[in-house]
């Protein structure tokens, strides 16, 4: 019993570790952007890494846009800045950063879902406007069922 449990402990600790990744956030998007593809998205107002300095969002950004969803691991909530992996389920797809996450994405389908922090409604995540969480320290994401929910959200 005791083996057991310590096997479960070091299992859970070594999937913690093959799918997180530590990565710096460094970019955001303006309405002035040259690069429409550009990815970064955060609070108006707060200040945010560029590059190697700081700068602060105007207080009216209107150049928001959603994370890609293919560099999102929906799993672990976590921005990538890489494509994961594709996973078709009912016709809609989802990604995840490695092998157990594609394997709960196949298997789980809690796991496709989120509470838009702003109206509390459950969301897909295949259909989100997903931006990054200034609360998070590893590049956590958000959920939103649209733009005007989180730009209603960031004037809280």
């Amino acid at each position: 019993m005791k083996t057991g449990s310590i096997l479960a402990a070091s299992l859970s600790v070594l999937i913690m570790a093959a799918c997180s990744t530590e990565r710096k956030r460094d970019v955001i998007v303006m309405a002035s952007s040259p690069e429409p593809e550009v990815i970064f998205t955060n609070y108006t107002g707060l200040p945010v890494s560029v590059g190697n300095r700081v700068e602060t969002l105007p207080e009216k950004s209107e150049g928001i846009v959603s994370l890609k969803k293919d560099e999102v691991c929906m799993v672990n909530n976590a921005y990538m800045k890489e494509k994961q992996f594709p996973v078709e389920f009912n016709k809609k797809t989802y990604y995840g950063c490695c092998e157990m996450c594609v394997n709960t994405l196949q298997n789980d389908p809690t796991v496709h879902m989120a509470e838009d922090p702003h109206s509390g409604v459950q969301v897909d995540k295949s259909n989100a406007f997903i931006v990054l969480d200034p609360t998070h320290p590893n590049d956590g994401v958000l959920y939103f069922e649209s733009k005007e929910n989180y730009k209603a959200y960031t004037r809280k």
